[in-house]
Order: C-alpha cells, then sequence, then structure tokens
C-alpha cells in the first residue's frame, strides 16, 4: 500500500474531511442556542392554563359570594312582605339564570339560591348556592313599618 493512501482507495485527506464532519455536526448538536426559546415555547401552554384555572376559580368565588348576598336579601324582602316576583327579579340582577326556593317555617323565611357558575370560556361547570333566613314579620307578628 503506499502511503497516504488507505484500503478504499481514498486519500486519507477524505478521513480528515469526514471527521471535521462529524466534529462539527457533535458541536451543533451541544451548542444550547434556541434552547431558551423552545423550553418557553414548550411551558407557555401549561402557564396560560394555569393561570385560566386560577382565573376561573376566583371568578366562581365571586360568583359563590354574590349567591350568598343575593339569598340574604330576597329573605329580607320576602320576610318584610314583599311579593315573590320582586325578590326574583332583585335575583335575577345579581345573578342571571339563578332560581329562588323559599320557604316559610317558625316565623322564618328560608331562601335558597341556585345559579349556574361559569369558569372559562361562559361554559357553565358547575353550580354556586347561597342560603339565607331572615324573620318572617307576618308570622312573628310584627306590625308593618308605615
Amino acid at each position: 500500500m503506499r502511503p497516504g493512501r488507505h484500503q478504499g482507495g481514498r486519500p486519507n485527506s477524505d478521513r480528515g474531511a469526514r471527521l471535521a464532519r462529524r466534529a462539527r455536526l457533535r458541536a451543533r448538536l451541544r451548542d444550547e442556542r434556541g434552547t431558551v426559546v423552545a423550553e418557553f415555547a414548550i411551558s407557555l401552554p401549561a402557564v396560560i392554563l394555569l393561570l385560566a384555572i386560577v382565573l376561573g376559580s376566583a371568578g366562581v368565588g365571586a360568583q359563590h359570594v354574590r349567591a350568598q348576598d343575593a339569598a340574604a336579601d330576597a329573605a329580607r324582602l320576602l320576610g318584610r312582605g314583599e311579593s315573590d316576583a320582586r325578590a326574583l327579579a332583585l335575583l335575577r340582577r345579581a345573578l342571571p339564570g339563578a332560581t329562588l326556593e323559599a320557604a316559610r317555617t317558625d316565623g322564618l323565611v328560608c331562601v335558597t339560591v341556585r345559579a349556574p357558575a361559569r369558569l372559562v370560556l361562559t361554559l357553565p361547570v358547575a353550580e354556586v348556592r347561597g342560603s339565607s333566613c331572615a324573620l318572617d314579620d307576618e308570622l312573628a307578628g310584627v306590625p308593618p313599618n308605615d
């Protein structure tokens, strides 16, 4: 065999070029440029989903407080002798789509309010409830305020 040649008949410089290409390829594979962008692109949907869940949960909590307040207001109205229609109108202003259940027992007016809870994209997923009782002026013998 002649010097400068290997068995395939190619010069040793081809082998050196292949080794250099492999070294450049390995260096590119080890290069970390762009990894931050890729990691950000992968984690961004998870962060957005988590943010939507947190904000949706806070919204449901606020709806629950509104349901509880509306139930207390409706119980007071019914306890003073106002009509069911007026109590329902008050309720519907606070919580659109809500329902009202009222019961009178032992000198009390107890009201339960139910409304659809909306998490994300206004899809009704759950239900919020609020309930409250007030004295029934008619059954308790309280004279009306004139």
